[in-house]
């Protein structure tokens, strides 16, 4: 999965006249490039979730999504205790974090679920190693070839 911030034509062709204005109006190279940089598409939390479960078949902008944003904000509060100090999980951790994460991370497991048995489905032709378990990479077809397109494991 690709979750990395892009840039569409459009925006390149603006950023582009934006820095041809700059040039114009005399700005130095090194203005330039911090307006390059800034103006480029951000690559945060949010825009990266938001990718992730568009890509899982889940609303960008749904529960789940908004429930990942907000559990990557205790991020930095992972750091506010000391960790010599025991915590006992009550119900406001349970409440605030736990819940939320199991939430999360079902919903994430659901859906690469439903996409590993479509690709495990494709690969019914593939068989077991000689010892009845284990995986055994065999290819997806077999065009004569030394290298196969497609690796399955079963």
């Amino acid at each position: 999965m690709d979750a990395l911030a892009q840039e569409d034509e459009e925006q390149a062709k603006k950023r582009a006249e934006a820095l041809r204005v700059l040039k114009e109006m005399k700005f130095d190279e090194e203005t330039r490039q911090r307006a390059e940089k800034a103006l480029k598409p951000q690559f945060n939390h949010r825009t990266q979730i938001e990718k992730i479960v568009k890509q899982l078949g889940l609303a960008p902008n749904g529960d789940i999504a908004k429930l990942w944003i907000e559990l990557t904000k205790a991020y930095g509060r992972v750091h506010e205790r000391l960790f010599h100090e025991r915590l006992e999980v009550d119900e406001t951790f349970r409440t605030e974090f736990a819940r939320k994460f199991d939430t999360v991370i079902r919903a994430v497991v659901t859906q690469l679920e439903d996409r590993y048995t479509a690709f495990h489905a494709a690969g019914q032709g593939n068989r077991r190693d000689a010892s009845g378990g284990g995986c055994e990479a065999v290819p997806a077809r077999d065009s004569g070839s030394a290298a196969p397109s497609k690796i399955f494991l079963r």
